[in-house]
């Protein structure tokens, strides 16, 4: 199973910018992910059983299920 978490950042880059350029560079962000990303669509489009959820309170029902 995994979990992705869209905060629109992509921690492992953007972590690895910040020891290098440092988080004030006139560069950063390098990358970042949008937050309209529809990743539980793009899962299913791989035929990966997903399901997205917007409350913390919903994660357990929703594991379960699969």
């Amino acid at each position: 199973m995994t979990v992705v978490v869209n905060n629109s950042n992509w921690g492992m880059s953007s972590n690895g910018q910040d020891l290098v350029y440092g988080a004030d560079h006139f560069a950063r962000p390098i990358s970042a992910l949008s937050s309209s990303t529809e990743y539980d669509v793009v899962a299913k489009g791989l035929q990966n059983a997903a399901a997205k959820v917007s409350r913390v309170g919903d994660i357990r029902s929703t594991v379960t299920k699969f």
